[in-house]
């Protein structure tokens, strides 16, 4: 593991017409991508919102409400998990700026920082992914 290595990662919502400010995650998943290395180190967690999800949100993500009463947990103890797994590595994710702003409300309404610098998947110069 490099200090610096790149962290692709995802957030996936809690309905399909998206608001950071009013809605939930539902799911974090990243993988931690080691240069020179044959695997990496994955993180993935299912969050239980405080509303039900959608049945447009299960089509689209594939995760149903029972999925999340089952395996989901709150978003206050999952996230502070995420955030030790991500370290102070640069995320990059391929909707970064819709990603990142679910991830600084979920931040911000647990009381937590993030100063991660982050960018999108498809801007990564070639080389370094």
């Amino acid at each position: 593991f490099h200090p610096s290595s790149p962290m692709n990662f995802s957030c996936s919502p809690s309905k399909r017409q998206l608001s950071a400010a009013t809605d939930e995650i539902i799911e974090f998943g990243a993988i931690r991508v080691a240069r020179n290395a044959e695997s990496h180190l994955t993180f993935q967690a299912l969050v239980k919102p405080s509303r039900g999800v959608s049945a447009e949100i299960t089509q689209l993500t594939g995760i149903s409400q029972g999925m999340l009463n089952a395996q989901g947990r709150p978003v206050s103890e999952v996230l502070p998990l995420f955030l030790e797994f991500v370290g102070d590595c640069p995320l990059v994710a391929y909707n970064a700026p819709f990603d990142m702003g679910f991830l600084r409300q979920a931040v911000k309404r647990c009381g937590l920082s993030l100063a991660n610098p982050y960018t999108r998947a498809s801007k990564i110069p070639e080389g370094l992914a």
